[in-house]
């Protein structure tokens, strides 16, 4: 039962501890630590507009040589049909495959 005892007051709860702990933190400590958490803070919110804005540049860098290079390759290709309805859809199909044998038909 001693044994038992002593391994008891030998690891204080929780709620001790942690007491114990605030105890020896004083105001000034906590004040600093608060502060140190608000710096980090504040270096870790420039650090991400830094690299926000950096990518802004890189993608608009980028987004300009893609426009120069197709500037440079000629005329613009037309977009694509986008079509929801099944029977336009169709249509479309057939309009495209009757001009494919109108070209394939020039070129025989």
């Amino acid at each position: 039962a001693a044994l038992e005892m002593s391994a008891f007051a030998a690891a204080p709860s929780r709620s001790a501890t942690s007491h114990l702990a605030l105890e020896l933190l004083s105001v000034p400590q906590l004040a600093a630590r608060a502060g140190d958490v608000e710096s980090a803070l504040e270096a870790s919110r420039r650090d991400a507009a830094a690299f926000s804005a950096g990518r802004r540049d890189e993608e608009e860098r980028q987004l300009q040589e893609v426009l120069a290079l197709s500037m440079s390759c000629g005329p613009p290709v037309p977009k694509p049909e986008y079509v929801d309805d099944e029977d336009e859809l169709q249509k479309v199909l057939r309009a495209s495959a009757e001009e494919v044998e109108k070209e394939t038909a020039k070129k025989a």
